[in-house]
């Protein structure tokens, strides 16, 4: 995941959308896509937002990696 760190998780789904699967990259549907980033965030501990995830909100969520209670508390997480 810190490869990811401060990137839009639009750019995740772009990484899996046309990597995935491995013998069809790309021959999955968007919603199946995005249901792979949700479930991956989800698989590392990241919390639920309060809305569906969906394809065209990505570009607007920011991927942070930072433990939630070490976000704006001047607390350095290791990396």
């Amino acid at each position: 995941m810190p490869d990811w760190d401060a990137s839009p998780l639009k750019d995740l789904y772009d990484y899996i959308s046309t990597t995935m699967p491995l013998d069809h990259p790309g021959s999955l549907d968007a919603r199946a896509y995005t249901d792979i980033v949700a479930y991956l965030l989800k698989a590392n501990g990241f919390p639920s937002g309060t809305a569906e995830l969906q394809q065209s909100n990505l570009p607007a969520i920011q991927f942070d990696i930072r433990p939630p209670l070490a976000k704006g508390r001047g607390i350095a997480s290791p990396r």
